[in-house]
């Protein structure tokens, strides 16, 4: 659904995708903490949003949200915490919870695309800083500042992953929650990249690291066998499997059937999903091999999983 708000008179041109309401999207990104579980709500993704305003950057607002915005054209200014810090073409502005931000821009034009998102409970909402809930998705540490200047191919890999999410949002009758959260976890990998500084200008990602980005985006790919993945990679299924052991200690494919599990578990914990309809998303050939797989790996079967939940769910209420 595209938008455009003529109300917001700093706006010049606006292409504005909203999410469904968060109730239709069962995530994998929830996150669970001290007892209590918050569901991941990705509340809106712009495509691509021009702003001009005459008064600036004022003294900002904060409030219970992330914001993630990478600017992609025109030259200006956007507020942080009173202070004001400047904006053009690779330039990456995050924003967590309680952090006052304005990004309106005093003189010109600027271009930029953004997601909003929140985690919340009944309770109230989760206001970790953006670096630990990265690194609770990702296992990796990182420094994140409110504002980065991208290398070029970092800056290329952000502004296309973020235009593909928004373009999926906007040509989807109805968006698929899974195929969401599958775009947010190559949002997050990037942004955790960033924040490593994994990304140097000129680095040329090594075999693992490469098969990491495929795997970590085609986990659910039933078809991905390691001759495949090895020859995707050009290199053959004996040297990747060395390489990549030595490098993670584990094969390509046992990686691949960590994700897989971790994405079940989450399902079965933060959705009504089906265990078959669950099984068929993760690649699974049908209900029993992907309830083998989940036993041998977890050491329960799900069905055991969901009542566990539905058990801690009564308890909580």
């Amino acid at each position: 659904m595209v938008m455009f708000d003529l109300k917001l008179s700093e706006i010049d041109t606006v292409g504005y995708v909203r999410a469904a309401p968060p109730a239709a999207h069962p995530s994998l990104l929830d996150v669970t903490t001290a007892g209590r579980t918050y569901e991941f709500q990705l509340l809106a993704a712009h495509g691509w949003e021009r702003h001009q305003s005459v008064r600036g950057p004022g003294a900002g607002h904060a409030h219970d949200v992330y914001h993630v915005v990478l600017y992609v054209d025109g030259r200006g200014v956007f507020g942080f915490e009173g202070g004001r810090r400047s904006a053009g073409p690779g330039v990456l502005s995050l924003t967590s919870p309680g952090q006052a931000h304005d990004y309106s821009t005093p003189a010109g034009r600027v271009c930029y695309h953004a997601l909003t998102f929140a985690l919340r409970s009944p309770r109230g909402a989760l206001r970790w800083p953006l670096a630990r809930l990265l690194t609770h998705y990702t296992g990796h540490r990182g420094e994140l500042a409110p504002r980065h200047e991208l290398a070029p191919p970092a800056f290329a890999a952000l502004r296309n992953a973020m235009e593909t999410l928004a373009r999926e949002l906007a040509d989807a009758a109805e968006p698929d929650g899974f195929q969401i959260a599958r775009h947010m976890v190559g949002i997050f990998d990037l942004l955790i990249g960033v924040a490593r500084g994994a990304a140097p200008p000129g680095h040329r990602p090594t075999l693992t690291e490469r098969a990491q980005q495929l795997l970590n985006a085609r986990y659910h790919d039933e078809t991905l066998t390691l001759r495949r993945l090895a020859g995707e990679l050009h290199a053959s299924p004996e040297h990747l499997c060395r390489v990549f052991h030595q490098q993670t200690g584990l094969s390509p494919m046992v990686y691949r059937n960590r994700l897989r599990m971790q994405a079940a578990q989450s399902l079965l914990r933060n959705s009504d999903l089906p265990c078959k309809t669950i099984a068929d998303r993760l690649g699974y050939a049908d209900l029993y091999a992907f309830s083998k797989a989940y036993r041998r790996i977890m050491g329960v079967p799900p069905t055991t999983e969901r009542k566990r939940t539905e058990v801690v769910r009564r308890k909580s209420r």
